[in-house]
């Protein structure tokens, strides 16, 4: 089986590995909803009509940026590294 991987620290996501192949089954969120990025993943039916719908305003400090990779064909290496340039893992 396919499983997504958290790599952490101290409690502290550093990266969310999300494999080829994982599996959804509708639509399944990678991050807390606490998060603010949101990560999902939908499988849905050809036709398929996600309803119209808003998300809460909330007011959000930010004090870090977020990168997302989507590679398409081949494979990348990534090195993780915390704050103080350990690594955290690949």
């Amino acid at each position: 089986m396919t499983k997504l991987r958290h790599i952490e620290k101290a409690g502290k996501l550093y990266a969310l590995v999300v494999p080829h192949g994982l599996p959804v089954d509708g639509a399944r969120f990678l991050t807390a909803q606490e998060s603010p990025f949101q990560v999902g993943v939908m499988e849905r039916p050809v036709g398929y009509v996600v309803q119209p719908h808003q998300h809460p305003q909330t007011s959000l400090r930010i004090s870090s940026v977020s990168e997302f990779l989507s590679i398409e064909r081949g494979r990348v290496k990534a090195v993780i590294y915390d704050d103080a340039w350990g690594v955290v893992g690949e």
